[in-house]
């Protein structure tokens, strides 16, 4: 794909998924009942994720007869197995132990195949062999599970997806090894913006677990595949004056940051609590701030900001050359301060919401 075709291919992928998103709202397909966790009270369509699915399979297949490039054909056997599998699940509720030995499969063949050989974590854990394989297939269920995990408020996962393959997608096109890849994410994130609009309060259309695995398979699996390999060795090691690597597997992790932060923070909150981390609930920072009578735009600034700030990080990362053991420590430093605040503030939400316990629940 050129790079004079790309804004016309990225806008047609932005028109295809609005005008599918307006039918798929009138078909009213795959209907999602409100429970006890859902900050909805509508019935509401989750058929949304085929509006931006379709043109992204479209345009992975259009490179593909185009320029065939070695990380296409795993990314578009990836998209469709995790598409398939979202579908089941919204229509039949699969059991968790089915969906998990699917995400096994499908990341263990996918990594043993296409991945690496060698992954630099921050540029100072340097995995190689079985052990990077391991990380690599834990990675991508991380991050199908936890962005389907805040999949829970109008626009909160769209605006992440949007804010991470924009922002990717530009890095690639200007910096990167694999500038079709970034054109292809451009257009993965035109293709979600068209869905978001109606997925926006009030949402008249959800992306179902469908659109969620969609999009975390390719948040996992693309900053797996989209620097260079590089020569194997031990199983791991460290190098503390290894220099900042470009465009490489951390960058991946700065830009999904909010989502890495909010579903990890809460999910060893719930451990310290003892409670059961696979059982619905409502503790996620989105759905106490929510509960305690923010508005979904209030919630969306909160998070909308935390994503400029992990996009301008990443930037600064690529501009400045900074050893691993110093990147390392300041990450160390940001997630610890990070979680002290997350502790604070929903501690704090939580006993305003008791407090005010008589007062009327928003409309959610």
């Amino acid at each position: 794909m050129s790079g004079t075709a790309t804004p016309v291919i990225a806008f047609l992928c932005f028109v295809a998924s609005f005008v599918a998103s307006g039918i798929l709202t009138r078909v009213g397909l795959l209907p999602d009942r409100p429970n006890s966790r859902s900050l909805h009270t509508q019935v509401t369509p989750r058929s949304g994720g085929l509006a931006f699915q379709l043109p992204a399979l479209i345009v992975l297949v259009f490179i593909w007869f185009n320029h065939p490039a070695h990380w296409v054909l795993p990314v578009l056997i990836g998209c469709i197995a995790f598409l398939a599998l979202g579908l089941l699940d919204d229509a039949f509720q699969l059991s968790p132990l089915v969906r998990l030995a699917v995400q096994v499969i499908v990341s263990t063949s996918l990594a043993y195949s296409a991945g690496p050989i060698t992954i630099a974590i921050f540029d100072f854990i340097i995995l190689s062999g079985p052990a990077a394989i391991a990380f690599q297939v834990i990675w991508v269920m991380v991050c199908i599970n936890f962005f389907n995990f805040m999949d829970g408020m109008d626009g909160l996962a769209g605006l992440q997806a949007i804010s991470f393959f924009a922002a990717a997608g530009f890095i690639l096109v200007q910096m990167g090894p694999v500038p079709d890849m970034g054109r292809f994410m451009i257009c993965v994130a035109t293709g979600v913006a068209g869905f978001w609009i109606r997925n926006l309060k009030p949402s008249t259309l959800f992306m179902g677990d469908s659109g969620s695995y969609f999009c975390g398979f390719l948040i996992g699996f693309l900053p797996l595949i989209w620097h260079g390999h590089e020569d194997p060795g031990p199983l791991i090691r460290f190098d503390g004056q290894r220099l900042s690597n470009g465009v490489d597997f951390t960058l991946g992790i700065i830009l999904f940051g909010p989502f890495l932060l909010d579903a990890g923070l809460t999910i060893l909150r719930r451990l310290s609590e003892r409670q059961n981390v696979f059982a619905p609930h409502r503790k996620h920072l989105y759905q106490t701030l929510r509960l305690s009578g923010w508005s979904v735009y209030q919630v969306l600034s909160v998070y909308g900001f935390a994503m400029v700030l992990a996009t301008a990080i990443a930037v600064a990362r690529l501009c400045v050359s900074i050893s691993s053991d110093r990147l390392t420590a300041a990450a160390i430093l940001l997630i610890v301060g990070l979680g002290f605040i997350y502790s604070a503030a929903v501690n704090r939400l939580a006993r305003e919401r008791s407090d005010s316990s008589g007062s009327s629940n928003p409309e959610y």
